[in-house]
């Protein structure tokens, strides 16, 4: 979805997706901009799910052996679940953030954190995730049960790089190129020298620069 689309589409506050009827919206994708307030830490950051359908792979009955009980797989798949308080103006709701967008918004794979990074403790929330914290996003969400949402899309908040708006000079601000302009008019005229004679009229002179000062302050 482009930016212009993501402009137009039609957002809702939290409190209103909170009010939702989950079982009439549950396949219907809902827009809205909200800041990522924090990561709730006591529910992980990463599962160990099945490279097919990406569900958590459970023991197998009687073993300590995990498998897809769908694709009966052995091989897991590390794999991003992060829960977030989100929230706007209006309202708080918990949003789970997994799988590709996970990946591109932490900017690197959770294979990648876990085994090259070490960071394999599911209790301890690494740097590349916490840096979410406080960020503003729009957020394309999938509502779940009440106030808690399947992130499915996250998105750079565009009102961020709005230009502000030139500001009007005021009546009490003087136009600078108005009264540059009136400043030579007022000092172009300069005393002449009589060719035939040395002497000069200085109290003209005087009389010239107190006249232009005072058209000056009048224009301030």
């Amino acid at each position: 979805m482009g930016v212009q689309d993501l402009e137009t589409v039609e957002k809702l506050s939290l409190s209103d997706l909170n009010l939702l009827d989950t079982t009439d919206n549950e396949e219907q994708l809902k827009y809205c901009r909200a800041t990522l307030k924090k990561i709730v830490e006591e529910d992980g950051w990463y599962y160990l799910g099945c490279p097919i359908c990406y569900k958590q792979m459970r023991k197998k009955p009687d073993s300590e052996l995990l498998i897809c009980q769908q694709h009966d797989m052995q091989h897991h798949k590390y794999t991003f679940r992060v829960t977030l308080l989100i929230e706007d103006e209006t309202d708080q709701a918990h949003a789970v953030l997994m799988g590709k967008e996970a990946e591109e918004i932490c900017g690197i794979s959770c294979e990648d954190l876990i085994i090259k990074k070490n960071c394999k403790n599911q209790r301890i929330i690494p740097q590349e995730i916490l840096q979410l914290e406080g960020q503003i996003k729009l957020l394309k969400l999938k509502p779940g049960t009440k106030r808690d949402f399947l992130i499915k899309g996250i998105y750079e908040d565009v009102h961020k790089f709005t230009p502000t708006q030139d500001i009007e000079p005021t009546t009490s601000t003087p136009n600078k190129k108005i009264f540059e302009k009136k400043r030579k008019e007022l000092f172009k005229a300069k005393p002449s020298k009589n060719p035939k004679s040395d002497n000069f009229e200085p109290s003209d002179q005087s009389s010239a620069n107190t006249s232009a000062q005072s058209d000056i302050e009048d224009l301030i």
